[in-house]
């Protein structure tokens, strides 16, 4: 793999992870216009689902060629990562808390290596052991697991969190399987679809006719962002790299989540969680390290040489 692909790939996860981290802001906008979270993932699919196919429509009709075989997975990812995960993880919230939710949430890595290793063939390696365990402990740390007020857990609670956090698992190694054989936009897409579809059936509105005025620009920024960059950069990143070193990478936006807490929303950081996010930061440089220095050894080959850079398609 040449380092241009070994360093895109990463970029592209925590790209993704920072722009998911920052959905809390937009959430909050959106439930201050009376939308209920299940009614902002929907419309948000649904949009970015419309947005998406109009656009391919226009400039590329060939990737909504899918078989299928092929429809039915995208479909099925779909309701896994962007309906039923998250509908695990908004009961978990519920139930227990934000902190012990993203808690169990975030043993995503744990599950994502181990369904990898079964169904995917990647191995156990120690530097990736390692790298769980600084992103689960940082994780801990960030969301106050020291602090007993945080959390007033319940079995059903704490089963839907680590459901939400298993399902996550999923989605990654079933998406990294599928994008194996079809294109990022094209699997983006119809899990979008999936996603609405699924969440179709508790909806009092098939279409948002009547939010309020005031909640259409969130929307909007929300599904741009949250919605269509974020997955295509996830799914471009995960084409690029294993399922458990993108799970890993995709914790940062546990850390990102609260560093805008504390800069935007005006929330305090206590020096215990400035610790859990730089250990989840050493996380993903342990997890890259690797990476980098196969790419040290690339350049160092390619030294005295005078053959141009490899092009690299960013949509392949």
């Amino acid at each position: 793999m040449s380092p241009g692909r070994s360093r895109l790939g990463p970029a592209l996860v925590l790209g993704a992870a920072t722009i998911w981290g920052s959905a809390g802001l937009f959430v909050r906008a959106l439930g201050a216009q009376g939308l209920a979270s299940s009614q902002i993932v929907y419309f948000a699919n649904g949009l970015g689902f419309l947005l998406l196919l109009l656009g391919l429509l226009a400039f590329s009709p060939a990737r909504l060629k899918v078989g299928r075989r092929p429809l039915l997975a995208m479909l099925a990812l779909g309701a896994i990562g962007f309906g039923f995960s998250f509908s695990c993880y908004a009961g978990a919230i519920t139930l227990i808390g934000v902190s012990l939710a993203t808690l169990l949430t975030c043993t995503h890595p744990i599950w994502t290596t181990l369904l990898a290793w079964r169904f995917l063939g990647e191995p156990i390696r120690r530097r990736r052991v390692v790298a769980i365990g600084l992103a689960l402990i940082g994780c801990a740390l960030v969301v106050q697991i020291y602090d007993p007020d945080a959390f007033h857990a319940t079995l059903a609670g704490s089963a839907l969190g680590l459901a939400a956090g298993l399902t996550y698992a999923v989605y990654s190694t079933l998406g990294k399987h599928l994008l194996q054989a079809n294109p990022p936009l094209q699997v983006t897409l119809y899990t979008l679809a999936g996603g609405a579809l699924f969440l179709l059936p508790i909806q009092s509105a098939p279409l948002p006719t009547a939010l309020p005025s005031g909640a259409w620009t969130p929307l909007l920024v929300f599904v741009l962002g949250q919605v269509l960059l974020a997955p295509l950069a996830f799914n471009l990143g995960l084409k690029r790299l294993e399922a458990g070193t993108a799970s890993i990478l995709s914790t940062w936006e546990v850390v990102v989540a609260v560093l805008i807490g504390v800069l935007l929303l005006r929330e305090t950081m206590e020096p215990l969680q400035a610790v859990g996010a730089a250990l989840v930061g050493a996380s993903i440089v342990l997890v890259q390290l690797p990476s980098w220095r196969g790419s040290g050894r690339w350049y160092a080959a390619r030294l005295g040489q005078s053959a141009g850079r490899e092009a690299i398609d960013p949509w392949s």
